[in-house]
């Protein structure tokens, strides 16, 4: 019986420790002070009782109790201005929990300073949350706005491979069967070498057509000799194609680049020439390469008749812009950056810059 009783009591213990700890800091604070107060008025008044000659009990209580009272009041009063900053912090935390994150602590005029300094602190490291938090949503779009140019932009290199292999390579092939099929019915010796002769001319043209998108969709000269004399081969082809010979300014590139920034410049390159080709009506192209230490720079000016440049670095007015998104697309992807810089009638100028 000793036992179970023994139990109980532990037990009654232990729920009354867990419940005093479970109290607010305020009330535990309450408490502690409130206790010390009745303490001290206790002792004080078996001190006056033992020591004044002439007593009233009745009188002696009644300071004892109002003097709890006061101090119950006073403490309260104090310890609540004291800690008035805890409640705004909390309820701030349970405001971002619930998900609202442009939730603030106020600062209460009278509180413990570090407490103040405590709100302040998670004020602070709220707005930086936010802030990077928009960031994140803000690059979120840009990577998905790239990632659907891309994907577009890959459909349209698509589209153009298959309109030449068919204006060039379908169609010449055909013209060579149908040959061979009239030759097969000729029987003119020198009717049959001259057909022949246009037909093996036919081939190689059709070769080198083929050749060419080959070498245009990945130029075996860049991945064998680098960079500078695959643009140098690239601004011949081009010049050809288009009649108007880019020139090629270069400077510091003694030793190679790692391939991926060879790759990604030279695509950046190829993507601007095909843009100037389409739009810009230009009369002369510079290709400026600059190789400065942990740098490298590189520009292409036109002198054609510019557009719109919005405030992302893209095409506001024709052309639309697919072709700049890749451009960037690909320098971020080296850890680079390419701006867009042009006005209506006053030219283009494509500026990338690669940490090396």
């Amino acid at each position: 019986m000793a036992l179970s009783v023994g139990f109980i009591s532990r037990q009654r213990v232990s729920r009354l420790r867990d419940r005093l700890l479970n109290l607010r800091l305020f009330r535990k604070i309450l408490i502690a002070n409130t206790a010390l107060v009745a303490l001290g008025t206790v002792l004080g008044y078996w001190l006056t009782g033992h020591l004044a000659e002439r007593s009233d009990a009745g009188w002696t209580i009644l300071v004892g109790v109002s003097s709890v009272g006061v101090s119950l009041l006073l403490n309260s009063v104090i310890l609540r201005a004291a800690l008035s900053a805890i409640e705004p912090l909390r309820e701030t935390v349970e405001q971002v929990r619930q998900g609202n994150p442009a939730a603030r602590a106020s600062r209460p005029l009278f509180g413990d300073p570090d407490l103040r300094r405590l709100g302040d602190t998670l004020n602070a490291l709220l707005d930086t949350v936010q802030l990077q938090q928009q960031q994140l949503e803000t690059q979120l779009r840009r990577v998905q706005a790239l990632s659907g140019a891309v994907i577009r932009a890959q459909e349209q290199e698509r589209q153009r491979i298959a309109r030449e292999l068919h204006d060039e390579a379908s169609q010449a092939l055909t013209a060579i069967i149908v040959g061979h099929r009239v030759i097969e019915q000729l029987t003119d010796v020198e009717t049959i070498k001259r057909k022949s002769g246009e037909l093996r001319d036919l081939t190689a043209d059709t070769l080198d057509a083929l050749h060419r998108l080959i070498i245009e969709l990945r130029p075996s000269l860049l991945e064998e000799r680098g960079l500078l004399p695959a643009l140098r081969w690239y601004a011949g082809e081009y010049g050809e194609r288009f009649g108007v010979k880019p020139e090629l300014l270069t400077a510091g590139f003694e030793e190679r680049l790692p391939r991926e920034i060879e790759t990604a410049l030279f695509r950046i390159v190829q993507e601007a020439l095909t843009n100037v080709a389409r739009h810009a009506q230009a009369q002369h192209v510079c290709i400026r390469l600059l190789r400065r230490p942990g740098q490298i720079e590189a520009s292409i000016d036109d002198d054609g008749c510019g557009f719109i440049v919005d405030r992302n670095g893209a095409g506001a007015a024709p052309p639309p812009g697919l072709g700049l998104l890749g451009m960037q697309e690909r320098a971020a992807l080296v850890g680079g950056r390419c701006e867009v810089r042009s006005a209506p009638g006053r030219g283009t100028r494509i500026v990338v810059s690669i940490p090396e």
